[in-house]
């Protein structure tokens, strides 16, 4: 049996013939709080959890660490998850935060398909889970007339600015470096979400691309 130095030696060895390896050890909730996460004005980290994955079924290089991270805000009885998707393989240096469509505050599929092209990125569900992408009803009201002003204001924009934050310090807390640069993506829903951040958070991300956002609220509810 080697010494234990030997051992090391030849871990490291073996990390560093496989780098993807190297990520998959990484990939887990004590490892990446091991420095900590930023504190969240206002919001509360409920938990952490990190696994690897398989990103996509049709290509054999998307694989990722899948991070999820709970937040709430003490008082309201809310509960948001945020999902980071990190690639394992060939990180493009950039972060970016996926918008959502229809009433569904972010999309898994869109964002693990950008995945493939090397970005980090990373989605919520605004504290709704898995809403109805066509009605808001289950959320919306506490009771008829009685709008659910906690779930509002989350899926509104402060839900997005914590994404950001949460999204960017895992980034960095997984490949020890910060991103180069950070992006928005959204359209419909995703874009009316990239105006709210333009307004309330411009410093979140280095750019917004806000595609066909859907702010006509009086044209699009029935």
């Amino acid at each position: 049996m080697p010494s234990q130095s030997r051992y090391i030696a030849l871990l490291l060895s073996a990390l560093a013939a496989a780098p993807a390896l190297g990520a998959q050890l990484k990939c887990s909730a004590q490892a990446l709080t091991s420095s900590g996460l930023p504190p969240i004005f206002s919001a509360q980290i409920l938990s952490l959890t990190a696994s690897p994955i398989k990103a996509s079924t049709n290509a054999t290089d998307n694989d990722v660490c899948l991070v999820t991270v709970a937040t709430t805000h003490p008082g309201n009885g809310d509960r948001i998850n945020n999902f980071v998707a990190l690639p394992l393989n060939n990180w493009n240096g950039i972060f970016q935060g996926i918008g959502g469509g229809g009433f569904l505050a972010g999309k898994d599929y869109d964002a693990l398909n950008q995945t493939l092209l090397g970005y980090a990125t990373a989605w919520t569900d605004a504290g709704l889970g898995r809403s109805d992408i066509h009605d808001a009803s289950a959320w919306a009201l506490l009771s008829p007339g009685n709008v659910n002003q906690t779930a509002l204001l989350n899926f509104g924009f402060r839900a997005l600015h914590e994404l950001a934050v949460i999204g960017k310090a895992v980034t960095h807390s997984f490949y020890g470096e910060e991103a180069r640069h950070s992006y928005w993506n959204g359209c419909s829903q995703g874009g009316r979400q990239g105006l709210a951040i333009a307004q309330h958070f411009q410093e979140d991300y280095d750019g917004i691309l806000a595609d066909a956002p859907a702010v006509q609220w009086n044209d699009l509810t029935p």
